[in-house]
């Protein structure tokens, strides 16, 4: 999880707010924080898809990458309003 939250804070963020010269809600915090507890439930679950077709590891990584954006969306609007 650290991993992530550096990635999401120190690659994504920050970047962000220094280049737009404001502070804008962690998007970038949000989402990998929510792409680690993915994969730490996946491993948790024993999921393992290396013997699925290709067609299915893609459909199953896009579905998991396009939630964990849509989630991060909406966390982020609710703190830009408050």
């Amino acid at each position: 999880m650290a991993t992530f939250l550096f990635a999401g804070l120190v690659l994504h963020d920050l970047p962000a707010w220094i280049v737009t010269r404001r502070i804008l809600p962690p998007g970038g915090t949000i989402a990998f924080t929510l792409f680690g507890a993915g994969l730490v439930a996946s491993q948790q679950a024993g999921m393992n898809l290396s013997t699925r077709p290709r067609a299915v590891r893609v459909a199953v990584n896009v579905t998991y990458i396009v939630t964990c954006t849509g989630l991060m969306l909406v966390i982020a609007r609710r703190l830009a309003t408050t």
